[in-house]
């Protein structure tokens, strides 16, 4: 026991609610949108949450080239696949609350 390091007054069970607290953090990361196009924050919200169940990593999606036409969203999206591999830009609709990946028309 000597050869432990001292724990410089911080507890077991503060350590274990700083790892829980990142736990539950990791999720919540945002979209990241890389080339400086935007929607609002209220529809980017409503796509994150249109992508869960469609995506494998709903959370890392990368936006590119957005256009807002009042409550419709379009442009390129790039989501990981299950390997944890960016699949490259595809072009998506989102549209009355459903996200419609690899539409072939222009927006």
């Amino acid at each position: 026991m000597d050869n432990l390091p001292p724990n410089n007054g911080v507890s077991m069970k503060t350590i274990l609610a700083m790892i829980l607290a990142i736990a539950i953090a990791a999720p919540l990361q945002a979209q990241q949108i890389m080339d400086g196009s935007a929607a609002d924050q209220e529809l980017s919200k409503q796509m994150a949450e249109a992508l869960i169940g469609k995506a494998t990593d709903p959370y890392s999606a990368q936006f590119a080239k957005l256009k807002q036409k009042g409550a419709d969203v379009c442009g390129l999206i790039n989501l990981k696949n299950q390997n944890g591999g960016y699949t490259g830009f595809h072009p998506f609709l989102f549209s009355q609350g459903q996200m419609f990946l690899d539409q072939t028309t222009p927006c």
